[in-house]
């Protein structure tokens, strides 16, 4: 039997009054503020948001803190929380109904994810927000943990798939040391294969993402070791060597088991102070060249990056695939920039800088292949320790900052055979990934930037 009941409401009311039929419901508790295993699914497949938002908790509890706004509806059972949905942020409000189980007499049990302690329901309230984004609970069932960061952080997420020539087991464990050391904290969650692998005797669920709460370089005897949460929250099937208990959804396994029994780890690199700072692109036929400017006052590393709708958000294509270009260069040294391209099967990109204060140009070229109109922008932003003021570079041709990126010049002056031609570079036109060159009143030659170069200095 189902039914919407105020579940949130007498939670919220608890808050005030104190207690309800034994139990204390808070959104989180004061003292602890929300805990990773708060955290228990339920009959929805949302293993990849449950273990996103367990994970997070885990880490940098304050930041689930935060993505909660107007606290103070909270007594008229109404929760808003923020979102940096595709670099964007975006506040989602949602009620105090969720789908309930009435068959237990005591106090009706959630359909969906539920409490793991019986008393904080922040779980619930995340879950109800990310259904209402994609209009339905069915909706969510099944997705990335990715695509679930992203939208709840725009901190860059880093994936180590096996089999990968660089992904040794020692650089696996190297890259969870550096995660999860003091220093950086980094959220990281491990995801199964997706049928189940009868060379597996861990007996782990197929298709399933767990929380990787800790590591030890040696756990009860055992060296390098793992601490696990399954989101189911209340039970396991871990059947290694180390010592767990089936009732609880926290286990440890040996390091060994750890990289039989995973395919995939993705680890968020936030950072402490960190801050999204996003400008919106207008597409025109699904295609863009613009340029964007922003200013850096501190010397720290930072990122930018470029997004596009993932598959889940976007409308009846499964996955957008663009060709794409884009380079990033501090004003003053236009030709040492970094640079990302040309094609990506997943929904962001990003360029890695350095850091350094001054001034710095973005140069973006994207074309995606769609027919529809519905992609009508994409976004644009960094990831910093400060708000950088990310903008469009108005009424200027962007192609002026490329050509200046790539050492190439506007106009070029050669002479052949004793005779001098005039050659002018052609915006939105690559030969192998080098622009071409136009003989002024003549037909078009194809020229490298390294052979442009070389017949300037003739």
């Amino acid at each position: 039997m189902k039914k919407l009941l105020s579940l949130l409401i007498v939670a919220s009311r608890a808050i005030l009054a104190g207690t309800h039929r034994h139990n204390h419901f808070t959104v989180w508790n004061e003292a602890t503020g929300p805990k990773y295993d708060d955290v228990a699914q339920g009959a929805l497949g949302t293993c990849y948001f449950l273990s996103s938002i367990s994970a997070l908790a885990n880490a940098q509890p304050q930041v689930i803190k935060d993505m909660f706004v107007d606290k103070e509806k909270w007594k008229l059972g109404v929760y808003t929380v923020q979102w940096p949905i595709n670099g964007i942020s975006t506040e989602v409000a949602v009620n105090s109904l969720v789908p309930t189980d009435l068959r237990e007499k005591r106090m009706p049990i959630p359909f969906f994810v539920q409490t793991n302690n019986g008393e904080d329901v922040w779980p619930l309230i995340l879950e109800k927000a990310w259904a209402k984004i994609f209009g339905s609970f069915q909706a969510v069932s099944e997705g990335d943990e990715v695509v679930a960061f992203r939208a709840m952080t725009g901190a860059p997420v880093q994936i180590f798939r096996k089999p990968r020539d660089d992904m040794t087991k020692e650089n696996l464990w190297r890259k969870l040391s550096e995660a999860m050391s003091k220093s950086n904290n980094f959220p990281v969650t491990a995801a199964t294969p997706e049928s189940e692998n009868p060379e597996n005797p861990l007996n782990l669920a197929a298709g399933h993402v767990f929380v990787v709460v800790e590591i030890a370089e040696n756990k009860d005897g055992f060296e390098k070791a793992v601490h696990v949460y399954n989101p189911w929250g209340k039970s396991n099937r871990y059947c290694g060597i180390m010592p767990s208990d089936p009732t609880q959804g926290k286990f440890w396994m040996t390091f060994d088991e750890y990289v039989i029994a995973f395919r995939e780890t993705s680890i968020v690199e936030m950072k402490p102070g960190y801050r999204v700072s996003a400008a919106e692109i207008q597409l025109v036929n699904a295609a863009t060249s613009v340029a964007l400017q922003f200013s850096m006052k501190s010397k720290q590393a930072f990122s930018v990056g470029m997004e596009w709708p993932a598959p889940r958000f976007s409308k009846g294509c499964s996955e957008l695939n663009p060709d794409f270009f884009m380079a990033v260069a501090k004003k003053d040294d236009p030709k040492n920039s970094k640079y990302a391209g040309h094609g990506s099967t997943t929904h962001n990109v990003r360029v890695d800088m350095p850091g350094g204060e001054g001034d710095y140009i973005v140069f973006v070229k994207a074309n995606f292949a769609v027919d529809d109109a519905w992609l009508e922008s994409i976004v644009v932003n960094t990831y910093a320790a400060e708000t950088t003021g990310l903008a469009i570079i108005e009424n200027e041709n962007p192609w002026k900052y490329f050509r200046r990126m790539a050492g190439v010049c506007d106009k070029i002056d050669v002479k052949i055979d004793g005779k001098s031609y005039e050659f002018e570079a052609k915006d939105e036109t690559f030969v192998n990934g080098y622009p071409i060159l136009v003989k002024t009143g003549g037909e078009d030659i194809e020229s490298s930037v390294k052979e442009g170069r070389s017949l300037i200095g003739k």
